[in-house]
């Protein structure tokens, strides 16, 4: 048997089985005869729900829902956040990564323009040092 009845009038203020009512209200089980029951089920404008009152359990549970509802809208706006963080350094990485690529390719001709000059160095190293040979030659 069930502990507790609850009454639902979809028009408060109504009277039914000699008493005016609320939109919602839990008896004890044995407030109301199985006839007065019956009276209510039959009434579209009642409802009898049998069994514990839950409305604090639906209370509690509507207000952790909300809780819950607020802490995925925190985390999808700190996701968000982090999503453009993560896009930003993609990007900034992309841009290291083109000058890289450039400051490689500006290595490369610098280090082959030194190559350049020092082979043009030892050239005129070489030259300039054939007339000093060429007079130490010339004079024996």
């Amino acid at each position: 048997m069930t502990s507790k009845v609850t009454i639902i009038c979809r028009r408060p203020g109504m009277y039914r089985n000699g008493v005016s009512h609320e939109a919602k209200a839990v008896y004890d089980a044995d407030h109301w005869t199985p006839e007065q029951l019956q009276n209510f089920r039959n009434d579209p404008a009642f409802e009898v729900i049998e069994g514990e009152d839950l409305s604090e359990d639906v209370n509690t549970l509507a207000s952790e829902n909300s809780t819950l509802k607020s802490q995925v809208a925190d985390l999808t706006s700190k996701f968000a956040a982090m999503t453009a963080e993560r896009d930003q350094l993609f990007s900034q990485a992309e841009q290291a990564k083109t000058l890289i690529a450039k400051l490689e390719t500006e290595i490369t001709d610098a280090k082959a323009a030194a190559e350049t000059v020092k082979a043009e160095l030892e050239q005129l190293k070489a030259a300039a040092a054939k007339p000093a040979d060429e007079k130490a030659g010339g004079k024996k």
